[in-house]
């Protein structure tokens, strides 16, 4: 386990950060309101924020990784990201504002948000 100091951790802005997930290699993710998202790879951090990503706000709503190992998040302004290890590419999902998102059994994505819910 790798405990980070309070202080790094306030750096980070990653002190009520939720979701979070960890990937098979032991990268772990954090999301937060506020805090935008942030990357530990085991020795260094790397957050995107407003300031340094495409995300458009500091709030993230959802974070999970897919079966191929890509990040994806929803945001509280209603966008869904994709990121495949080098960069973020928006998705819609044929929805005006996506809040909600999970994958099925088969890798497929569902995404939920306003317009209701799209499969696949």
């Amino acid at each position: 386990m790798h405990r980070v100091p309070a202080e790094e951790a306030c750096a980070e802005r990653l002190v009520v950060s939720r979701p979070r997930r960890v990937e098979d290699d032991g990268t772990a993710w954090f999301a937060g309101m506020g805090g935008g998202l942030s990357r530990l790879d085991g020795t260094s951090w790397t957050t995107w924020d407003q300031a340094s990503g495409p995300f458009g706000t500091n709030d993230i709503s959802g974070l999970t990784l897919d079966d191929d190992g890509d990040v994806w998040i929803t945001t509280f302004i209603g966008t869904a990201w994709e990121y495949d290890g080098t960069s973020w590419a928006r998705n819609t999902f044929a929805l005006s504002h996506v809040y909600g998102l999970d994958f099925d059994a088969s890798g497929s994505p569902i995404a939920s948000g306003i317009g209701g819910v799209v499969l696949g």
